[in-house]
């Protein structure tokens, strides 16, 4: 590629927060959902495991 640019989001992969009052997560662009999945079950005793991540706010 001659004369562009790339811009690589692979090192964005991380959980920020998690907001349990207000029911938000604040990830980084490159975070699979297993991982999302993974810090919100050891807030929860609910299984997350085959949520997707549009439904999850209503475990929170």
């Amino acid at each position: 590629m001659e004369g562009g640019i790339v811009i690589s989001l692979a090192r964005m992969n991380k959980v920020l927060e998690l907001d349990i009052k207000n029911e938000t997560a604040t990830v980084e662009a490159d975070v699979i959902n297993l991982w999302l999945s993974d810090a919100l079950a050891k807030l929860s005793s609910r299984s997350l495991n085959n949520d997707v991540l549009g439904g999850r706010q209503a475990w929170l």
